[in-house]
């Protein structure tokens, strides 16, 4: 059985780098708008200005292309040895029904699954690449394209004295940030923020692997029944089934085995293993179970928040939504000062930056939730 933090892991590491991906393209925006940070309205300076901010993303592609292979060679350790951790760890089920287990480093079949699986997560993420792109106003476009765009309408609101540079340099940033990158596919209009996806894709090749392991040791254990794993912050809809024991069907039929909504489908940490009655020995009894659903559905008071109440899945759902706005506070943060922005303009947002990292803190702690600093920390602010 796999912990929801070792699954949860995987992830974590890959999404950094294409945080910091998108960093770079920010970054790379920032720069060529500050190519116009004197304010004149002479014609020559602008066809000066704009010839020198011609758009040409190589330069960024080449870039992907290097995290890629950053990522990828994180990505297959980071499953590996996940993966060859809990295999492990069913090792005592086959001693105690005196059928042979296979080392990890014997069984061909699941090396070539999984060698497989990770090649295909691989190419995922390499295809994630290839859509970028920002939606604005609920418009989906192009890096090229909003490159030509944004850096014209910028750089001609600048060079006309229309706007100033701090006021032009903030309102893109701001757009940038809150936009941020997307994966889109524009046959359905459907897009993604690059983190989410890339999460969805890495966790759907790892989840294809531990269900072809557990499928294999109810094989190999002669047992129909399966017991399904149990983390503290579960979604509602999954807390009334985890960490029971189920017969193969009913994993389909109580769990959503194999729905998009269900027992490892999109973004679920569960998964299962082989149970065998009488011999196995469950992680939590029923009685168990039910007390910890009952204490995570128990709302408790948040002083941050005013006295409102979170049960301990809503509590993680404002988690997520904090640090998601200290990420973004930390991207206009960075962002401003690479443009050599107003200081007064940097400190203001630097307040908000701490007054959220103090909230993030205080509310982790009084909701009983894991400080996650590997989800907010992106690079070192200056001071």
């Amino acid at each position: 059985m796999y912990t929801h933090e070792e699954l949860e892991s995987i992830p974590e590491e890959t999404v950094k780098i294409f945080r910091a991906v998108e960093l770079r393209i920010l970054d790379d925006i920032v720069r060529r708008i500050a190519l116009t940070g004197e304010i004149t309205s002479t014609a020559d300076y602008q066809i000066q200005v704009l010839s020198k901010m011609g758009v040409d993303i190589n330069d960024i592609k080449k870039y992907i292309q290097s995290q890629l292979i950053i990522s990828n060679i994180q990505l297959e350790n980071m499953i590996k040895e996940v993966i060859e951790s809990g295999y492990v760890r069913d090792k005592a089920l086959y001693d105690a029904s005196n059928i042979e287990f296979i080392p990890f480093e014997d069984n061909l079949e699941l090396q070539q699954i999984m060698t497989a699986v990770i090649e295909t997560s691989k190419e995922d993420l390499n295809n994630l690449t290839k859509t970028l792109g920002f939606v604005i106003n609920r418009n989906p476009i192009t890096l090229t394209e909003y490159y030509q765009r944004n850096l014209t309408e910028a750089t001609m609101q600048i060079v006309s004295g229309g706007m100033s540079y701090d006021q032009v340099l903030e309102k893109t940033v701001n757009e940038l940030v809150n936009s941020g990158i997307r994966v889109i596919d524009y046959e359905s209009g459907y897009h993604n923020r690059l983190e989410v996806a890339v999460r969805r894709a890495i966790l759907g090749g790892v989840n294809r692997i531990t269900e072809h392991i557990s499928n294999e040791n109810m094989k190999k254990l002669n047992t129909e029944y399966a017991e399904v794993s149990y983390h503290l912050t579960a979604r509602p809809t999954h807390q009334v089934w985890q960490g029971r024991v189920y017969t193969k069907e009913e994993l389909v039929t109580v769990c959503g085995l194999g729905t998009v909504t269900g027992l490892m489908g999109v973004n679920c940490y569960h998964h299962y293993g082989a149970f065998i009655p009488g011999v196995s020995k469950r992680m939590y009894t029923d009685e168990e179970l039910d007390k910890m659903n009952e204490e995570a559905n128990t709302p408790k008071s948040s002083r941050v928040y005013g006295g409102k109440e979170f049960t301990k899945y809503e509590a993680t759902q404002q988690q997520r939504k904090l640090e998601n706005n200290i990420r973004l506070l930390r991207y206009k943060i960075d962002l401003l000062q690479k443009g050599n922005a107003d200081k007064e303009k940097i400190i203001t947002y630097k307040a908000r930056h701490t007054r959220f990292m103090n909230d993030y803190k205080f509310f982790s702690k009084e909701m009983g939730l894991k400080y996650q600093s590997n989800r907010i920390n992106l690079s070192a602010l200056k001071k």
